[in-house]
């Protein structure tokens, strides 16, 4: 790649070559210049003019450098892809044909090589060198690995008529349009840093199959006065693989599960962790394996639950008001309600929407305003009823 002064390096390297050819045309003292066409002075008589009137990008090389980062990191340098479009005008004595004379001995040069000489670019970049260009000092357009190619535009008479109208008041001589491609021009960007090389080689066993669930059962589950903390069983295959010695893992929303004994690899009773909560839950199995912390390395698919509330007790306390203790404990953003079936036929169900909470697993409703009577009892927590009635009386 180059950098910024890549075109007028181009440009510079281009009057070399042309200055060459045209010196050995044999049409007299020749110059080559590299001014607008309608300068007021400077321009050579005989001699050639190169002009560059237009940049454009270089199609091939529009995107080659997508995507240049990932996140903060450089991947690639930024870089843009330009042709280079030149009139070259071509001055002198009609009346000897040096105008011709010299577009020949140039358009033989060119197509002879037409790749611009690296030896000329670096020479005009090198302080040392007796061709250099002082304002072209620091140009790296000879390591660009691209060469630079000069190749003849063809221009009918409309477009060349329209190419010279730009030049004000200024009268047409003889030209010729040629494309210098491709120049790239490169960000000053640091690249992105190298990783060091690994300093230890760690090979992790991986089994041939990866862990499957195919039941859960119950998929409703609810804690009871003698299982407070309640249990799954997983049917699948590959549940308990170990991986070099560790044991999978039994993973839940709310924590790790602890596989009972008697679990097998195609039908697992896992213990489920304290912190599950009330509805939608999901369950699956990792193998993990490797050094010290271990290595995740296959995961099964991830199977959806529902745990329901239980009712413990339902008590009609001073107030009046209802206590009512549940497992397992409900979390502080879930929603409950408290629904009463009134036992006389014909009245419609009562809900209290808002609990006055006392802890996770105990709340106070208001029953003031609920007529007295025999009631059936149940509590919604986020969707889930539970799964008993308790009777009151109000």
């Amino acid at each position: 790649m180059s950098n910024h002064l890549a075109i007028a390096t181009v440009t510079a390297t281009l009057q070399a070559v042309v200055q060459a050819a045209a010196t050995a045309s044999g049409v007299g003292l020749p110059r080559v210049t590299h001014l607008r066409p309608d300068a007021p002075g400077g321009l050579p008589a005989p001699g050639v003019n190169i002009y560059l009137y237009r940049a454009s990008p270089n199609p091939q090389w529009r995107n080659a450098d997508l995507p240049t980062r990932r996140g903060a990191t450089v991947r690639h340098r930024p870089q843009i892809g330009l042709d280079l479009h030149y009139l070259l005008s071509f001055f002198g004595d009609d009346t000897e044909l040096e105008p011709q004379r010299l577009l020949g001995a140039v358009s033989q040069a060119l197509h002879a090589s037409p790749a611009l000489p690296r030896d000329t670019m670096r020479a005009i970049a090198d302080p040392l060198s007796l061709s250099h260009v002082p304002f072209l000092l620091g140009s790296d357009l000879a390591d660009q690995n691209e060469l630079v190619r000069i190749t003849p535009t063809e221009l009918n008479l409309e477009e060349l008529s329209k190419l010279w109208s730009v030049f004000f008041q200024t009268h047409y001589v003889l030209s010729a349009a040629y494309t210098a491609t491709v120049v790239l021009i490169e960000t000053a960007t640091p690249k992105a840093v190298p990783a060091p090389p690994v300093a230890t080689a760690n090979v992790i066993v991986r089994p041939q199959s990866d862990p499957w669930i195919d039941d859960v059962i119950p998929a409703i589950v609810a804690p009871t006065a003698l299982t407070p903390v309640p249990r799954l069983r997983l049917r699948g295959r590959n549940l308990l693989l170990q991986v070099n010695s560790v044991p999978s893992v039994i993973q839940f929303a709310a924590g790790i599960g602890v596989a009972q004994s008697g679990s097998t690899n195609e039908e697992l009773d896992v213990q489920l962790p304290a912190g599950v909560q009330i509805g939608e839950n999901w369950v699956r199995i990792t193998n993990v394996g490797g050094l010290g912390t271990g290595h995740q390395i296959a995961t099964s698919n991830t199977v959806a639950f529902t745990m329901r509330p239980f009712l413990i007790v339902a008590n009609v306390i001073g107030g009046p008001r209802v206590r009512v203790d549940v497992l397992p404990a409900i979390g502080a953003s879930q929603p409950v309600r408290l629904v009463l079936l009134p036992s006389v036929v014909g009245r419609d169900r009562i809900e209290i929407p808002v609990p006055i909470r006392v802890t996770p697993t105990r709340m106070e409703f208001d029953v003031s305003a609920v007529p007295p009577g025999d009631y059936r009892l149940l509590i919604d927590v986020d969707g889930q009823f539970t799964d008993r009635h308790g009777p009151v009386t109000i």
